[in-house]
């Protein structure tokens, strides 16, 4: 955000200099080559100035990353289901209205019914 606002000013003036200096230009108060020396002295020193605030924007996006990987190694942990041992599997594989949710109350998938046939 931080990096956008400075972008858009760098533009504004760069847009700025080139009217103002449009307009002098056609009333013959300077030359093109004034103009554009002008619109590079504006990048030269705003080229510094955007490249400490891309700088800024990632170093942000970082630390809120850093923060999720704390908050994720902080958590109590996730609820383990043992499930039942069950030895080996032959035929096929029916599912009768699975249900799954990653929230509780928040279902990802509702009343799935499919088979799975042998081999």
């Amino acid at each position: 955000m931080f990096w956008s606002s400075v972008g858009f000013i760098s533009t504004l003036s760069t847009v700025s200099i080139i009217v103002v200096g449009g307009y002098l230009v056609t009333t013959g108060i300077t030359s093109v080559s004034i103009v554009v020396a002008f619109t590079q002295y504006v990048a030269r020193f705003a080229g510094p100035i955007n490249n400490i605030a891309g700088l800024y924007d990632r170093l942000q996006l970082a630390l809120a990353s850093l923060e999720r990987i704390y908050d994720v190694l902080d958590s109590e942990g996730v609820e383990i289901d043992e499930g039942v041992e069950v030895g080996r599997l032959r035929g096929e594989i029916v599912f009768e209205n699975a249900w799954f949710e990653y929230v509780k109350g928040r279902s990802v998938l509702k009343s799935v019914s499919f088979r799975v046939s042998p081999g």
